[in-house]
């Protein structure tokens, strides 16, 4: 079999299951990891995968800027303002103040039983009075450590 071959009929094992891919690059085996096979080895390869921490202090920061978001524009478009009498284009629509409701129990809501982080506010996305949330370094800093 040429290298050609080889780099296209690409054939390991993980953890003693048989995986295989037409290229060099596995990206279906490892639920988030790609795999890329850069030669063959007489010896079994050991690949160690850590926690990106970074990436998860991003994307929790993108939920929360994305709720916010969301939460501010469904308050302005439900409210009255009885100085101006003037209602919003949603005032009174009850699937935009079930939204509300939804969101703000989503926040606050408990996860499954067991687990070490219970809550948003376990890692360090925290409700205020007006619904929406804020980030607290330290206590995301603290879950991401456990």
């Amino acid at each position: 079999m040429t290298q050609t071959q080889a780099a296209q009929n690409s054939a390991i094992t993980i953890d003693g299951i048989a995986v295989s891919s037409a290229t060099n690059t596995v990206s279906d085996a490892v639920p988030g990891v790609t795999l890329n096979l850069l030669s063959t080895t007489a010896t079994a390869a050991q690949v160690t995968v850590g926690l990106d921490k970074e990436v998860i202090k991003t994307k929790l920061e993108a939920f929360r800027t994305a709720y916010n978001n969301i939460r501010l524009k469904l308050a302005e478009y439900v409210k009255y303002d009885p100085g101006s009498k003037t209602s919003g284009p949603l005032q009174g629509d009850s699937t935009a103040v079930g939204l509300q409701s939804m969101l703000r129990d989503l926040a606050a809501a408990t996860g499954p039983t067991g687990n070490t982080i219970g809550r948003m506010s376990n890692l360090g996305l925290e409700m205020q009075r007006d619904g929406t949330l804020v980030s607290n370094a330290t206590k995301l800093d603290a879950a991401l450590q456990n």
